[in-house]
């Protein structure tokens, strides 16, 4: 039996806003062939560069910086969870919490 392999990175946003960063994260996420980004102090709602390939999770109470993660489509995500203040965000990704 193999182990599923699955790729993740991590990466601290600065409380990027501009849509054009996002497409720094798209790009780096891509050129690692990453299937999951986690990122900190995250101040937007929406990923924008490519909604058909990867999907958003985010936890953005308010207007303070929050935690997110960007995976694959392909990727099967389940019961995310979000912590009260925003700094914290948890997943079952494919089969692994």
């Amino acid at each position: 039996m193999n182990p599923k392999k699955i790729k993740i990175g991590t990466l601290n946003v600065r409380r990027m806003r501009q849509t054009q960063r996002q497409q720094l994260v798209y790009n780096y996420m891509t050129e690692k062939d990453l299937d999951v980004l986690c990122l900190q102090e995250v101040c937007f709602t929406d990923f924008h560069p490519d909604k058909v390939n990867y999907k958003f999770a985010v936890n953005r109470p308010g207007e303070v910086g929050g935690t997110a993660f960007v995976y694959k489509s392909k990727i099967n995500v389940k019961n995310i969870c979000k912590g009260i203040n925003g700094r914290v965000i948890t997943a079952d990704i494919d089969g692994i919490k």
